[in-house]
């Protein structure tokens, strides 16, 4: 995956195949709609999430994900919806996406990686792939804005 229009291809694919957690779709969507990576995405914690039903919600990734330092970023209207739908599911737990048969740990990169793999795609490598595709097309649109894209990303 390079390009937007592929990328968009891919998570229509992933989303098409039929799966037993509807938390891992959810989880394979919000990765890909946020950018912020499998890690990050798959050990969200709701109270990492402020002001979900407010005008400007927000996610602040913690020092202990994959960024050396706290992060906070603007969820967009998408990644809102896809945390409303994963907040009506039946799960008792602190974290957002939560594994199967261990709700206090995250859902495993196991669990993530299939929906593309049942799609045709490489799996796991197709999850990191979202961060590549959005680094590329913005440095394509907008090429003068290689530091806000970094900012982005949170790099």
């Amino acid at each position: 995956m390079s390009n937007i229009d592929d990328a968009r291809t891919a998570l229509m694919r992933a989303e098409a195949v039929p799966t037993r957690s509807r938390l891992a779709a959810l989880a394979h969507r919000f990765i890909a709609v946020t950018v912020m990576g499998v890690d990050a995405g798959r050990g969200i914690r709701w109270t990492d999430i402020q002001d979900l039903d407010g005008a400007e919600p927000t996610w602040t990734l913690r020092a202990s994900t994959p960024f050396q330092f706290e992060f906070v970023t603007p969820l967009s209207k998408q990644a809102v919806e896809i945390l409303r739908v994963a907040k009506a599911e039946p799960h008792q737990s602190p974290l957002v996406f939560p594994g199967r048969d261990a709700p206090h740990k995250p859902m495993s990169t196991e669990t993530l990686s299939k929906l593309p793999l049942r799609a045709g795609y490489r799996g796991l490598d197709d999850l990191l792939s979202w961060r590549r595709v959005f680094t590329l097309t913005m440095h394509d649109l907008h090429p003068e804005d290689g530091t806000l894209i970094r900012e982005c990303l949170g790099c």
